[in-house]
């Protein structure tokens, strides 16, 4: 797995919208997470087909993305078929919506992937990141 991006933020926090669901969590990245992690071109495909495995396509930075929205931190991934959408020129991406920790994590999918796991002291370290200091 690599991470692309963090995004620190509301998701329930100071006004910000509440994120209980995966429908929440679907629903607050199609509106403010993607655009805000430059991704253009967003289409929401569960209301389309529910048993797809991929909630949005989108472009970003003229790459075609398919992005799973979960609240979960550990997740399996399906190897074989994320060959199929390689093999088409997309991108596999999970967004993982942590209104606990405050936080977005944007993963892209390998292919030695099995689980998506982020531990708790991983996610500590994306919390000290964003809190050190500008100077230091």
């Amino acid at each position: 797995m690599k991470i692309l991006s963090v995004w620190y933020g509301r998701c329930g926090w100071y006004g910000g919208p509440e994120v209980a669901t995966w429908e929440d969590a679907e629903k607050f990245a199609e509106d403010e997470l993607l655009e805000d992690m430059d991704f253009t071109n967003v289409k929401h495909l569960s209301p389309k087909d529910a048993n797809f495995p991929f909630d949005f396509t989108a472009e970003r930075n003229g790459i075609k993305c398919l992005i799973d929205v979960t609240l979960r931190t550990r997740k399996p991934v399906r190897t074989k078929r994320l060959q199929t959408w390689r093999s088409l020129d997309y991108k596999t991406m999970l967004l993982l919506v942590l209104p606990e920790w405050m936080m977005s994590v944007l993963v892209e999918l390998e292919d030695s992937d099995n689980w998506i796991n982020l531990s708790p002291k991983t996610l500590r370290s994306f919390e000290k990141e964003f809190l050190r200091p500008l100077h230091t």
